[in-house]
């Protein structure tokens, strides 16, 4: 079960990404991850409009572009956000 026992995305990948979480998780208590759809996702450097997200090798838990790395797909930006803020994605992780 890909869901069980989910973490933060480390920068150094030890799975897939699995969802996007809207708020923290505490680790003895289950949570909802959106893995479909429009979510506000932290971003880590500079992502463009209708380009591909994936995980960042910079900052557990964000996204960057997709030229920067060899990652699977997170999903599409739909709107653009400085580093650190939250970029608009089109998720794309399940299935």
């Amino acid at each position: 079960n890909p869901y069980r026992s989910v973490l933060v995305f480390p920068t150094t990948p030890l799975a897939v990404a699995v969802g996007v979480s809207p708020k923290i998780i505490a680790a003895s208590r289950g949570g909802w991850l959106q893995t479909k759809g429009i979510c506000g996702v932290n971003t880590s450097g500079t992502t463009t409009l209708d380009g591909v997200a994936v995980p960042s090798t910079a900052t557990a838990g964000a996204i960057m572009p997709s030229a920067a790395s060899t990652s699977p797909m997170v999903g599409i930006v739909t709107r653009v956000a400085a580093a650190g803020s939250e970029s608009t994605v089109d998720l794309k992780l399940d299935g």
